[in-house]
């Protein structure tokens, strides 16, 4: 059954905790999204935006929150606003960081925009995150070009260059 964003949107308003409900906000937008309602979408990320930056001092819980929706904002092809929010999150949690980088080139390469999602990728802190992006992207290229033509393989070329550059990862 497809969700009812009406009854998420009415439910959400009975939660008093921040986080679940910054959470809770960004999925209804996801699904408004999906529906194609993208102006609700764009309204409840940002409201979803303003409740995880009232987090305050719970620094780990707000960068969390944060990361997970600069991924609903690249989910919903708005780049711009989930590169602000990823710049914005401090450096010392890079696990988010780089999770947030992640999805953004996840969404990137989904659209078929290597381009934009190489770069990305390799801006990606965490080399395990960095690893598992880069070879979601090579997945990506394949289901872009089945049958290999030329510039899928100097796609593919490129990803595999890159995850044999990259150094064993550190238990």
């Amino acid at each position: 059954a497809a969700a009812d964003p009406a009854r998420a949107l009415d439910a959400s308003s009975r939660i008093e905790e921040p986080y679940p409900l910054a959470m809770a906000l960004a999925e209804i937008a996801a699904v408004h999204q999906d529906i194609g309602d993208d102006e609700r979408a764009a309204g409840l990320l940002g409201q979803a935006l303003n409740v995880a930056m009232d987090l305050g001092h719970f620094e780990s819980i707000k960068s969390g929150a944060l990361a997970k929706i600069a991924r609903k904002y690249a989910r919903a092809g708005q780049y711009d606003m989930a590169f602000v929010i990823t710049e914005a999150m401090i450096d010392d949690d890079a696990a988010d960081k780089s999770w947030a980088k992640a999805g953004i080139a996840h969404y990137f390469a989904r659209r078929g925009d290597f381009d934009s999602a190489f770069p990305v990728a390799h801006s990606i802190d965490r080399t395990q995150v960095r690893l598992t992006t880069l070879a979601e992207m090579l997945l990506a290229y394949v289901d872009a070009d089945p049958a290999g033509g030329p510039s899928n393989r100097a796609r593919l070329r490129g990803v595999l260059d890159s995850l044999e550059a990259l150094p064993e990862p550190v238990d």
